[in-house]
């Protein structure tokens, strides 16, 4: 049987609260205790999702920003894709349907070349994020952001999230939420199929 390498005590935190957050909070504080980056860029997923459904954007904005950049660290495209549609919601909330309707769409143009499905628990929330999407821009310009979309590279659509979760954050941003230093400390490498 494989042994785990020593790495010091584990403390289980009781969970106080029910809610997707707290859970959330308490899981990213035992992945950053073991070192497991992808799991902090799933919990910060969960916070922001959490945050975007009780309407605070800002928050939201700062938790997939994180998770973005967490992903990223990690080479974890599948969580990026997931992100990315994430942070449509966030623009199509915040009235800017421009940005939100070239997210999903390069989105899904990765998914389909490289077989990265969607996982089925965001199908509900990225086809309404698309109908309001179609419905702020009209059937004819959603088409024509939507085509533009899926010849957008992923790594410029990364940077085009990255770029708007930043000034959507805005002020509201701490410094270091994560303690994980300066934000975008290091160049990101190019992602490839191998990533997924």
């Amino acid at each position: 049987m494989d042994r785990l390498p020593p790495s010091g005590p584990i403390r289980v935190r009781a969970v106080t609260g029910s809610g997707p957050t707290e859970h959330a909070l308490a899981t990213e504080a035992l992945a950053r205790e073991v070192g497991d980056l992808w799991c902090v860029a799933v919990c910060l997923l969960v916070q922001g999702r959490a945050a975007l459904r009780r309407g605070d954007l800002d928050a939201a904005a700062v938790r997939f920003g994180r998770s973005l950049e967490q992903h990223s660290r990690t080479r974890g495209l599948s969580g990026m894709l997931i992100v990315l549609e994430a942070t449509a919601e966030v623009a199509a909330a915040d009235g800017q349907p421009q940005v939100a309707a070239r997210l999903p769409g390069s989105s899904r143009s990765s998914r389909l070349r490289l077989a990265i499905p969607l996982p089925p628990v965001y199908h509900k929330s990225l086809r309404a994020t698309e109908n309001r999407l179609r419905a702020a821009l009209g059937k004819a310009s959603f088409d024509q952001a939507w085509a533009a979309a899926r010849a957008l590279p992923i790594e410029e659509a990364v940077g085009l999230a990255d770029s708007y979760l930043a000034s959507r954050a805005g002020t509201h941003a701490p410094a270091d939420p994560d303690g994980l230093g300066p934000r975008r400390d290091a160049p990101r490498p190019p992602l490839t199929q191998a990533d997924a």
